[in-house]
């Protein structure tokens, strides 16, 4: 369908980001969103959310419904400073998968590479994307934003092209820790609200390089922009020696530690895929479970266990079907609905 509305729009110009909108990695990330209360860095009782925008304008249509006393309590709890759109969530997160020049591309074309990688990843295992996926997205848009800040306010920058180094700065951070087996402890930054400031003033030296690297292409280009988006120049700068402060190093953990706490998430988020399969069900109610059934036996697409399991979300006299069973009744409500069942789970 994206695929189609993307070839059919000739009128009107529509961000490839659009496309991928309804990708239930999104509607998954917008309800951690609108859930989860960052910590207050101030100690203070306020708490305060990241809004994403998981189709443009969501912000401001939020905003746009309330009153304005209830819109002053939206602002403060998500200030504007804290909203990122689907791009942004594309840039934050590929500067640590080492692509700095697929950023440098732009936020569509950057987005259309993070867009292919994601959906890959998501059919392999969806419990990835949890609510430790989010609070480190998170702690990675921290860390761009202030080493945005950083480099703006250093007497070395020549001003220009600060998107790039700061692409570069965070990339060359990344590869050079995962070189070290070691990894930033991206929940400190997520407690704190902020980077640390040992490594603050270590990205104020590694973009000073970067600045260097985007500045002196190679023989034959003079255009600075396009070199930061050749791979040439991330080559290039991969193999920079960077002489780590100890006190930054002493702040990373062990990529053991992160592999462990990763395994948690995961875990954490199946039990929470679960719950959430065992109330779509019972919220969609057993004459919906009752018809899916009828309409799924009489084009002969149900096997016994898909018989099974939507008796068991459709019968009265029994009990709520389990995490699993409900999980299996909506895998075979998908199935039925591909071969033209037209009707959904109720809102």
């Amino acid at each position: 369908v994206p695929k189609i509305s993307k070839y059919a729009n000739t009128q009107n110009r529509v961000n490839a980001a659009d496309f991928f909108a309804n990708h239930p990695f999104h509607v998954r990330m917008e309800n951690f969103s609108r859930r989860i209360f960052a910590p207050s860095p101030d100690g203070a009782f306020r708490e305060t959310k990241w809004f994403y925008e998981r189709a443009r304008g969501q912000y401001n249509d939020a905003r746009a419904k309330l009153t304005d006393a209830a819109r002053r309590k939206f602002d403060l709890e998500h200030p504007r400073s804290q909203l990122f759109t689907k791009t942004d969530l594309a840039k934050f997160r590929n500067v640590w998968e080492m692509k700095p020049d697929k950023v440098s591309l732009g936020a569509q074309k950057n987005f259309a590479h993070f867009a292919g990688a994601i959906g890959e990843e998501w059919e392999k295992s969806e419990t990835a994307f949890n609510e430790g996926f989010f609070r480190e997205s998170i702690a990675k848009a921290i860390i761009f934003k202030e080493t945005e800040k950083i480099v703006s306010g250093e007497p070395w920058y020549q001003r220009g092209y600060r998107a790039n180094i700061v692409a570069y700065a965070i990339a060359k951070m990344a590869y050079d820790v995962a070189e070290m087996k070691l990894a930033v402890d991206f929940q400190v930054i997520w407690s704190k609200q902020s980077i640390p400031p040992m490594m603050g003033r270590t990205l104020a030296i590694v973009a000073e390089k970067a600045q260097d690297i985007i500045r002196t292409p190679n023989h034959g280009m003079s255009n600075f922009g396009e070199w930061a988006k050749k791979s040439g120049c991330w080559e290039k700068f991969k193999f920079v020696k960077i002489n780590w402060p100890q006190e930054f190093l002493n702040g990373l953990i062990s990529v053991e530690e992160k592999k462990e706490r990763e395994k948690a998430d995961k875990k954490d988020q199946k039990i929470l895929d679960g719950i959430e399969a065992q109330t779509m069900v019972f919220k969609a109610g057993i004459k919906f479970w009752q018809r899916a059934l009828e309409w799924g036996e009489s084009k002969k697409l149900l096997s016994e266990r898909d018989i099974s399991i939507l008796t068991a979300a459709s019968c009265p006299s029994k009990k709520i079907p389990s995490e699993k069973q409900s999980e299996v009744a909506l895998e075979v409500l998908s199935r039925l609905q591909q071969e033209g069942f037209n009707e959904d789970l109720p809102a």
